[in-house]
This record gives C-alpha cells, sequence and structure tokens, in this order.
C-alpha cells in the first residue's frame, strides 16, 4: 500500500479577529480565473503569516475583506454529484479516471488505454515537450499483483488531461506502491512484495524505465539528498515489520561519470554504491547508519514497523511508520531525530502517503489507510490536525496517489478500491498556498 506526505504553505484569515496595532491596508489579491482555467494562487504578494500570530499560535486580523474567500479547511459538507465523499467548504472535485473505462478529453475523444487498476502513489512533473508548453505529468502507480506499472496523465497548461499512458508497461513490474521523485524529474516506483525492486520511470515514458539497485523486498517508497551533488543520497522505505531504512550512496567514479554525460539517471543504477542501514538510540535521539543489514532491520522492527511514506525537506527527513502510527522526522546533519504521533481527531487511520510543497506556511499532510472512512489530513506547524476531505459510503478505501499540480491550483487523489482519480480545486479560484477561512481543527 502507497505512503504520502506534503508539506504545503497555507495562510489563515477569519473577518471576525483583531490584530493590535498591525492593521491590514491592502492585499493586493491576485486576477480571479475565469471559468475554464484555474489560476495560480497568491503567494508572495501576502504579508508574512508570522506578523498576524499572537504568543497562544491564534491567527488575529483587523481589516480584511473576506467575500473573495470560500475555502474552510476542516469544515467539511457531502458533494452533491459524488455522494459519500466529504468535501471542506470551498472545495470541490472532478472525477478524472476510472478504473476499466478509458480516459476523456475535452475534445470529446479517449484514450486508447483504459485507467489502471488499483491506483497508488503519484506525483506531478513539469512536461519537458515543446508541444505542451505550461503543462504537466501526473504519474500513478499500479498496485496490481497481476498487470503493475506506472500510468501517466497529462495535463495542458488549463489543468485539463490530453492524454493517458503506461510509462512503465503493465506486466514488466507488479505491485508498484509508492515511490518518489528525483531532482532530476524522474519517477521511482517501488514493488510492494517479497522480491520487489525499485524502477527508475520517465514520465514522458521516451525513456525506457530501469530497475535500480536499491534493494530487493517489499519496497515502498524513495526520497532524494540532492543538497551535495558530489554526494547524492537515496533513501527507501521498506513495508514490512522488520523492513530497514536504507541509504544508498553511489561510488564517487560513478558521481564523476554522470556529471561527464551530464546524465543523473545512471547514478540509481550504480553496482559499486554504498548501501547503509538507519539505527536510531532511542535514549538519546541520535541515530547512526551501519553496513549491516541484520541491525538495520532489528532497529526497525524495535522501533518503526511498517514504514511508508518518506520525504525530504532541506535537512530534514520524515517517515511514517503505519503500525505505531508515528512520525519521524531525521536531522540529516547533526545526527539526531524527532518522533511524533500521527493519531489527531479524524485521522484515526494509519498514516500512509507523503510528499512536499511549499507555500508560506509548512503544513504536513497524510492520506490514510485503515480506517472505516479514509481521507487526506493535514498537520500544522503546531500539531493542529485538520480534514481536508473523507470518504463514505462509496468512497472509503484507503486513499492515495497525493499530489499537487505544479502552480498548486490542482489537489489529486485516489480511492484506491474504487480506482477512482479526482482533481480537487478551490471554488474562489485561488491556489492551495493562497489565504484561507475559518480552520476548524480536529
Amino acid at each position: 500500500m502507497g505512503a504520502s506526505l506534503i508539506l504545503l504553505g497555507l495562510e489563515l484569515f477569519s473577518p471576525s479577529l483583531t490584530i493590535n496595532s498591525r492593521a491590514i491596508v491592502s492585499y493586493g489579491l491576485e486576477e480571479k480565473r475565469d471559468d475554464s482555467h484555474l489560476r495560480r494562487g497568491l503567494n508572495e504578494e501576502f504579508n508574512s503569516t508570522n506578523s498576524f500570530l499572537d504568543e497562544d499560535h491564534n491567527i488575529t486580523v483587523s481589516t480584511f475583506n473576506s467575500t473573495t474567500l470560500t475555502y474552510s479547511p476542516g469544515n467539511l459538507v457531502e458533494c452533491d454529484k459524488y455522494l459519500g465523499l466529504m468535501l471542506s467548504k470551498g472545495l470541490s472535485c472532478k472525477l478524472i479516471a476510472q478504473h476499466g473505462e478509458f480516459v476523456p478529453y475535452p475534445n470529446g475523444s479517449y484514450s486508447d488505454t483504459k485507467f489502471h487498476k488499483d491506483p497508488d502513489a503519484g506525483a506531478v512533473f513539469p512536461d519537458p515537450r515543446p508541444d505542451n508548453q505550461g503543462g504537466w505529468i501526473y504519474v500513478s502507480n499500479a498496485e496490481s499483483s497481476r498487470y503493475g506499472g506506472v500510468g501517466a496523465l497529462t495535463f495542458n497548461s488549463k489543468g485539463e488531461v490530453i492524454d493517458y499512458r503506461y510509462v512503465l508497461p503493465k506486466g514488466q513490474s507488479v505491485d508498484n506502491c509508492g515511490g518518489g521523485k528525483t531532482p532530476w524529474n524522474t519517477w521511482i516506483s517501488c514493488e510492494e512484495h517479497d522480491y520487489g525492486f525499485c524502477w527508475q520511470v520517465d514520465p514522458t515514458g521516451e525513456r525506457p524505465a530501469e530497475k535500480t539497485v536499491l534493494g530487493m523486498g517489499p519496497m515502498e517508497s524513495a526520497a532524494v539528498d540532492y543538497r551535495n551533488p558530489a554526494v547524492p543520497r537515496f533513501f527507501v522505505t521498506e513495508d514490512s515489520s522488520m523492513g530497514p531504512l536504507r541509504r544508498f550512496t553511489p561510488s564517487p567514479e560513478t558521481v564523476a561519470h554522470a556529471a561527464e554525460l551530464n546524465d543523473t539517471w545512471i547514478l540509481l543504477h550504480d553496482a559499486n554504491g554504498t548501501m547503509e542501514y538507519l539505527v536510531v538510540d532511542n535514549v538519546t535521539n541520535t541515530y547512526h547508519w551501519t553496513t549491516s543489514e541484520w541491525e538495520g532491520r532489528q532497529t526497525a522492527q524495535d522501533n518503526y514497523p511498517g514504514m511508508e511514506g518518506i520525504d525530504i525537506v532541506e535537512q530534514n527527513l520524515y517517515f511514517v511508520a503505519k503500525k505505531v502510527q508515528l512520525l519521524y522526522s531525521l536531522n540529516l546533519d547533526d545526527g539526531t531525530y524527532n518522533v511524533s504521533s500521527t493519531t489527531h481527531g479524524e485521522f484515526d487511520g494509519e498514516p500512509d502517503q507523503i510528499q512536499s510543497t511549499f507555500g508560506n506556511n509548512d503544513l504536513l499532510y497524510f492520506t490514510e489507510d485503515g480506517n472505516f472512512s479514509n481521507g487526506i489530513h493535514g498537520l500544522d506547524a503546531y500539531s493542529r490536525s485538520f480534514t481536508v476531505l473523507e470518504g463514505n459510503g462509496k468512497y472509503k478505501s484507503e486513499t492515495t496517489g497525493l499530489a499537487f499540480s505544479l502552480n498548486n491550483d490542482h489537489l489529486y487523489f485516489a480511492f484506491q478500491d474504487q480506482g477512482s482519480l479526482f482533481d480537487c480545486f478551490r471554488d474562489d479560484g485561488y491556489s492551495f498556498t493562497g489565504k484561507a477561512l475559518n480552520m476548524k481543527y480536529n
């Protein structure tokens, strides 16, 4: 089962609050969207959110025209079109792909291939092809034990689906679960079975997918620390009770060769690289890396069995352990770590997928697996939780594939068992990094 975490910037405002002497005079609101296109969200044009937080972390504003804002995270209402889908007020979703059906295009035509079964982890990449300027590609793993593979939906600059195809052919891999993005815009797709591998995938499909050297087993998700291109490091989680956190470092010779060729793809296929495993000390909250796989598996069993999503933001590496419902945060620079619970309010299932986007505030987003009504939930910097959306009735299976479009106008996610992929957007036309009204915490 897949794994995702997203850090997203979001500014919160309530028209009923006041702020001492820091009155807001004007906001320079972004241009409203037309009916066919969700525009890029406001970000830099707004004042820093830190200016509006008091010592109790409450947001206060004195002068603000809220009539243009309708998005209210955590205040759930049932969607009229998709009964059983509970959405935050001011949020709309549309079904863009359904397992077993051809994907519809805006010109009235359809894809040549039916949308895949069991959609799992997903990610968004810029489309480098000159005939689709401003567009992007959403890749989606297929966690099918029979077919598997990776599908890719191409969007134009208006956010419309214009193509669907496999970029890792079905049958070439199976049980494609979680994954991770590389800095050079390829997708690492992980097979979750005893003899599973991680594959490097070109989102355009122009370069054939290739097995990596990141290990074998029930592989889950991957992340890359590329702050120092001379020493790139790849991290992979394994979804088992003794699944270790792996760290792979390509050899200096391969790194140099990749630079000469201007081809970072080869870093993931270096048979001479070094594989290490995480070992934590829960007394001192420090950690180290070992080449002993057994030691790595033992520390995983004792501390974080059943790892799922993983992500890196600057010097911090995050991963979730679903069985114990914990979020680990490793400082990659000083060898320390912190642990926090992912069990908050409505989020009472198992934490699953994690990824990152950025804005003025960092919010941590989770998909969910294991509850009767699974959803997408968030945590703010003060560990306050809220629910973005939730499935009931028909839509109650594991939520997967969480990703944001390049401009943060669109939120993509799927209900895995139903094979339903949704595109969600704010009714007020702002992006998910824009301001919002009256967040309701769990």
